[in-house]
């Protein structure tokens, strides 16, 4: 019976899509409650496939990068690297991946692949493609139905935690407050407690606190932990950022820039503090003075604000804008940062090299 109810939640679900259903509230309302009474049936499934890449930027996003659009080039996108200090053309398979990295042990101690099927690739990339094809080939404003806002909400909420820096960012609170805050690893035994302690930053952690803080000690075996933490911070967050106002940055028509995406690809810009945040305090995410931004393709990103643009979502006209999304993409980059011309990102790399040498992390 699960099984019958899962499959029909998911007819609801592309359907909704496809039609672009939900455009005014109260078709939104009646389409969000008959989705609720489907929402809690999805089965389990673990494949138990093993040593395979997991995309953490997926490949819906990292293709709108590719040099091309045909030919042997299609599958090929410009990477620099930090580690390696060169530009060279890489595989877009390759990108912003690592091997198992979504692997959990479940209940019965298998390792399971359940995150990475499931909820990103079948769910979270699945419908999340379907609204961020429709921005970047709608003629016009994009106007988003309540379904796809919330969509892209939750789709740029999990972008931010699901990667290898944001794994950091919480390995590094939780060895601050184990030192300073009295946390103890019972704490880590049930969701309300890292709820309470941790998403919701019960222990009053600040940015401040986090960047000051050297520490030699090293959390062994916690990797399911922090998955669940990230999957839970993406849950909390995505409701914030939902209910901000949705805008667009395009490259202005007469400037000779484009934009790149790296392997952290979402910038938070704060406004109080007059910089990018290299930490990503999540308590803080709901700040008024705060933007997040992303890029979807080399002429387009999306951000969200408190405040609201006159005159239309689309800012077309702001240069500063499109170097501060691009800056953000090699400040907090893991690894690499890509563009689907070799150009920009030389580019790039003279224009930030000052600054990058001063504030990229060690």
């Amino acid at each position: 019976m699960n099984r019958l109810l899962a499959k029909i939640n998911r007819m609801l679900l592309k359907s909704a899509f496809k039609y672009r259903l939900g455009k005014h509230k109260w078709s939104a309302k009646i389409l969000f409650f008959i989705m609720g009474l489907f929402e809690n049936y999805d089965e389990y499934v673990n494949t138990n496939e093993k040593d395979r890449d997991h995309h953490y930027v997926p490949q819906l996003i990292l293709r709108r990068f590719r040099i091309a659009d045909s030919g042997t080039d299609k599958g090929q996108t410009w990477e620099f690297s930090f580690e390696n200090p060169k530009i060279e053309k890489t595989s877009i398979s390759s990108v912003a991946s690592a091997k198992d990295f979504y692997l959990f042990k479940d209940k019965t101690g298998k390792q399971s692949d359940f995150t990475e099927k499931k909820v990103f690739a079948e769910n979270l990339e699945y419908f999340g493609n379907h609204v961020i094809k429709y921005l970047n080939t709608a003629s016009g404003e994009p106007k988003l139905t309540h379904l796809e806002e919330s969509t892209l909400a939750v789709f740029v909420a999990f972008q931010l935690t699901r990667v290898p820096a944001f794994r950091s960012a919480i390995e590094k609170y939780l060895i601050f407050c184990l030192e300073n805050k009295g946390l103890v690893i019972n704490d880590l035994g049930t969701h309300e407690s890292m709820r309470q302690k941790i998403v919701l930053n019960g222990l009053g952690v600040t940015i401040d606190d986090l960047l000051k803080h050297q520490s030699n000690l090293k959390i062994a075996g916690a990797n399911n932990h922090i998955g669940s933490l990230a999957n839970q911070i993406a849950t909390h967050i995505a409701e914030k950022i939902f209910r901000r106002n949705f805008h667009i940055i395009d490259v202005p028509v007469n400037m000779d820039d484009r934009f790149v995406i790296s392997d952290n690809p979402v910038v938070l810009l704060d406004f109080q503090r007059s910089e990018i945040l290299q930490y990503p305090a999540w308590w803080d995410i709901d700040k008024d003075d705060l933007w997040i931004m992303m890029p979807i393709s080399p002429t387009r990103s999306i951000f969200f604000s408190k405040s609201k643009r006159k005159g239309g979502i689309i800012e077309n006209e702001n240069t500063s804008l499109v170097q501060m999304v691009n800056f953000g993409q090699y400040l907090n980059a893991t690894k690499s940062v890509i563009s689907n011309d070799q150009k920009y990102l030389n580019t790039h790399l003279k224009m930030f090299a000052k600054e990058l040498t001063n504030l990229r992390r060690g």
